[in-house]
């Protein structure tokens, strides 16, 4: 993502923000349980 992209997203009109948009790989993407008592 470019600069010229986050100010699109944060300034522009709908349409535009949605543009930079896309699909991330499916191991993009990685859940971790939470343990409460380790994060203590």
């Amino acid at each position: 993502m470019t600069a010229q992209d986050v100010d699109v997203w944060m300034n522009g009109r709908l349409e535009e923000a949605l543009k930079p948009q896309k699909p991330q790989p499916d191991d993009a993407l990685v859940i971790t349980p939470y343990d409460e008592k380790k994060a203590a």
